[in-house]
Parts: C-alpha cells; sequence; structure tokens
C-alpha cells in the first residue's frame, strides 16, 4: 500500500500520469496461467483503488499475454503470470489515440520489455452514411412505440441503481466490520461499484463516456496482423493489402 500512497502523494493536480513497471500484482484470472488459483487478495485490491482514485487505465497491449515466468526447467512447475503493465490517465488515452503498449521478446530475463510508445495520430475511416427508413417514422404508432420502449428501460435502470445502491450499501457495512469482506466479498464490491458508475455516467456527454469510446475505437483498431507465411505486418496500408488479398483469394478463388 505503501508505494501507491507514495506514487498519489507526489502527484500534482490534474497533470497526466504515467506508470509503468513490474507491480508484482495480478488483477484478473486471466493474467495468470498454472501454479495456485487466482484470488483477487488485499494487493489487487489497494492497487485497483489506487487506479480508481487517480482515474488511471490499464491500456490494452500487443504481444505475449504474460509478462514474467518463473523459469523452472520442468514444464509442469512453470508458472506465466502478467506483473509487468503500464497505467496511464484516461486524458492522455483521449489525447493519444495512436498509444501503443507493447510486450517484447523474454530472453535472458524472467520478465519480458514492456514498451509503451506515443505514436502519431491515427486516422480511422468511418462511414458517412446513417441508416434510417424515413417510413417508420410516417406512423404515428411508431413514435408512442419509441417513447413506451425508452421510458421502460430508463425504469428498468432507476430500479437496477437502487438495488445496487442497497449491495453496496450492505457490503460496505460488512467491510466496516471486524471480520471484513472475504475475498469473493471485495471483488464484488468493486463490479458493483463500477455498474454504478456506469449507469451514472456511461451515456452522458462526460468525459468517462469519451474515455469508453476511445477504449472502443481503441479495440477496433487493428494493429497488427500475421500473414500465411508467418510474418507480423503493421503498417495500416500493408494490414489493409493482406485483407484484401485474403478475402480475394476466397471469393474468387
Amino acid at each position: 500500500m505503501a508505494v501507491w500512497e507514495d506514487i498519489s502523494k507526489h502527484r500534482t493536480g490534474d497533470v497526466p500520469l504515467v506508470v509503468g513497471g513490474d507491480f508484482n500484482c495480478i488483477m484478473a484470472k486471466e493474467e495468470k496461467k498454472c501454479g495456485k488459483a487466482f484470488h483477487f487478495n488485499p494487493a489487487a485490491n489497494d492497487m485497483a483503488s489506487f487506479m480508481m482514485s487517480n482515474d488511471l487505465v490499464d491500456p490494452s497491449y500487443i504481444g505475449p499475454a504474460f509478462t514474467w515466468s518463473n523459469n523452472k526447467d520442468i514444464i509442469r512447475s512453470r508458472i506465466f503470470s502478467r506483473l509487468d503493465r503500464f497505467l496511464l490517465s484516461s486524458s492522455i488515452l483521449d489525447s493519444f489515440q495512436g498509444l501503443k503498449v507493447k510486450h517484447l521478446t523474454r530472453l535472458a530475463s524472467d520478465h519480458c520489455p514492456i514498451l509503451c510508445s506515443f505514436l502519431g495520430e491515427v486516422k480511422m475511416v468511418y462511414s458517412h452514411w446513417i441508416k434510417f427508413e424515413d417510413v417508420r417514422a410516417s406512423y404515428p404508432m411508431a413514435w408512442q412505440l419509441v417513447k413506451q420502449k425508452w421510458q421502460n428501460k430508463i425504469k428498468e435502470l432507476t430500479q437496477l441503481k437502487e438495488d445496487l445502491d442497497r449491495e453496496i450499501k450492505i457490503l460496505q457495512e460488512v467491510e466496516c466490520s471486524p471480520n471484513g469482506l472475504s475475498e469473493a466479498q471485495a471483488e464484488a464490491l468493486g463490479f458493483k461499484c463500477a455498474k454504478v458508475k456506469w449507469i451514472e455516467e456511461g451515456d452522458g456527454n462526460t468525459r468517462f463516456f469519451h474515455s469508453l469510446a476511445s477504449a472502443r475505437r481503441r479495440a477496433k483498431c487493428i494493429d497488427a496482423i500475421k500473414q500465411g507465411d508467418g510474418t507480423v505486418v503493421t503498417e495500416q496500408k500493408d494490414i489493409s493489402k493482406v485483407f484484401y488479398e485474403f478475402f480475394k483469394r476466397k471469393w474468387h478463388g
């Protein structure tokens, strides 16, 4: 916990923050292979709280899924984990759509190097066509149907938020008790708080919404693709050519 307090203490105002290195912490079961089963322990909870309080995001990456291995000679005894990562302020991801994190080749060390690069602006081509059939708006019942559906949806979301608030309150009361929360309860509390934040800000014109939209754009962007001969292509024009040639052979023989 001390390292998170030190970083938070030295942060100045809203200055964007980049933190990278070996955090020796696993945040999800997908970040570990072999060894003991993953549990959301207090260390992971402290790291998650640090990320939330400082508006930090763990961006997607290119390369091997795991950054550390115990390098055991016996294959059955080998353990793989993702311990190394970059944490960045969401404002950085909003400003640099071309930001990339790469897990490089692990050689002599038991950790693989990680690289965060700020590339030039990535131009994405969007379709300007909006598909809408005007004839639907000519039916009076169409407006009433849309209004009714949205009213029902708003009621459902309101009820869901109230239920989540009630469940969070119960868990927070247990958290303050002498025994505290179990690992499963601590993980559930984090998920429920995230759901409330989404309900409150997810579709609003907020920084939270724009950060999510930016994340979706980055997720849709294809940074690299492996060709049939095993070579990896990273240039956008070459990636487009690979797709073109693939479907050309597929559809035209």
